[in-house]
């Protein structure tokens, strides 16, 4: 449960697209990302080009090519219908309306508890657990299948980048790591010593970040095959970690919230206090950005200079998850009276949230599942699985930066041509 997952996942961003009306013969107009944040342009017609975030056969799946990697979008401010949870008694849980209701469809063991889960869509997902097990399910619950892990000890936080690049840290000395779905998974060393990671955060399927124990932060450039040690300043445990893109990320733990802009090299502790250390921290963008504290849930909009903070009753939110500027969940892993809200959703950015689902049942990690997914460098190249037709040569007709990375919240194009 990464302590947020500290959804993970959802990331970075920042790509276009886009709309064609048929056969590409006609305008396209970009949709820009940052973040987990979509915004289309108004003139936009959706016309052509369908959004993934149903597995219906009635809706098909707009990927945008990216040299090997590829973009999957979700309609601005859609928070799925379809998510899922580990509770506090170590059962996994889903929900297909939104967090409505929610239904175990996976016990605990009488030796063994689950500990996190990571759903890629709908359908696919991990589970691990605190003996070192590690299974996956591709038809969204309804049965599962064990995978090697080779550890026999407590597994903390599951990410996943794309279908085959994933890894797993908790109390096992290492981070396991997978480049096929979890077909196999190997245990890399980080050379940190005995040390507790609880949670991961990743860009692409090179750079990420676990954290841990004793102030350790650790840092990947070639997909988890090695890792190097940063220097965070803390020296008391780091419980999550948030980062956007390549350089701006975000740590919070026992000693505070931490900000780097240069991918970890430096850090900054920034000025929030949290009263009983602060938990799981979530960041959709450069400044929205949301921290799980006892009793409250803080909520930034200049990347962490400032904060604000809602009322959570006596309640800690171990997981936290944002869709786009308003509409976000947190699983309350832990509330001082029983019949507080185990879990809350927002549709005001945070400044107010409801209950979700209802004490004592507390959900301790959430997984919808991401936005999108992205990688690589970017192409004028789209595919459109509706009409089963890649389209290329796309012509821009105003400037947007070659690296998708320095795509803002105010960059959009509009594109013509298109051949297939």
């Amino acid at each position: 449960m990464r302590l947020n997952k500290f959804l993970p996942i959802i990331f970075l961003g920042i790509a276009v697209f886009a709309i064609l009306i048929f056969f590409g013969l006609s305008q396209v107009k970009a949709i820009n990302i940052t973040g987990s944040w979509l915004q289309t342009d108004s003139s936009a017609t959706e016309t052509g080009f369908n959004f993934m975030g149903s597995v219906s056969t009635s809706t098909a799946t707009n990927v945008v090519n990216k040299n090997g990697g590829e973009v999957e979008l979700l309609p601005v401010g859609a928070m799925p219908n379809i998510g899922y949870a580990v509770d506090t008694n170590g059962n996994i849980q889903k929900t297909i309306n939104k967090g409505s209701a929610w239904n175990i469809i996976k016990s605990r063991s009488a030796t063994s508890y689950y500990y996190d889960v990571f759903f890629l869509n709908e359908s696919v997902g991990w589970a691990i657990e605190s003996n070192g097990s590690i299974s996956k399910t591709n038809n969204g619950g309804s049965t599962w299948a064990a995978q090697t892990s080779g550890v026999t000890t407590l597994l903390r936080d599951i990410f996943f980048i794309d279908a085959n690049n994933g890894w797993i840290v908790g109390d096992i000395n290492g981070i396991l790591r997978t480049v096929n779905g979890g077909s196999t998974w190997t245990l890399q060393p980080h050379g940190a010593g005995s040390i507790a990671l609880y949670a991961l955060s990743f860009v692409n399927r090179n750079i990420g970040w676990a954290v841990g124990s004793s102030g350790v932060v650790l840092k990947t450039t070639d997909g988890g095959v090695t890792w190097n040690q940063q220097t965070s300043g803390a020296t008391q445990s780091i419980l999550d970690a948030s980062f956007i893109n390549e350089n701006i990320g975000w740590i919070s733990g026992s000693e505070g919230v931490r900000k780097t802009t240069d991918g970890g090299f430096t850090w900054n502790l920034l000025s929030v206090a949290c009263s009983s250390g602060c938990r799981s921290i979530f960041f959709l963008n450069e400044n929205a950005g949301w921290l799980g504290d006892y009793g409250s849930i803080k909520r930034t909009t200049d990347g962490g200079s400032t904060w604000s903070s809602s009322n959570t009753n006596q309640c800690e939110a171990w997981d936290i998850i944002f869709f786009n500027q308003n509409e976000g969940a947190a699983g309350m892993g832990y509330c001082y009276y029983s019949t507080d809200a185990g879990a809350g959703y927002t549709t005001n950015g945070g400044q107010t949230w409801t209950q979700m689902i209802a004490g004592p049942t507390r959900l301790q990690s959430i997984s919808f599942p991401k936005p999108y997914t992205i990688s690589g460098a970017y192409t004028s190249a789209a595919f459109d699985t509706a009409q089963n037709s890649t389209f290329t040569n796309l012509t821009f007709s105003s400037t947007v930066p070659t690296n998708y990375t320095q795509w803002t919240q105010t960059t959009d194009a509009d594109f013509s041509g298109g051949t297939n």
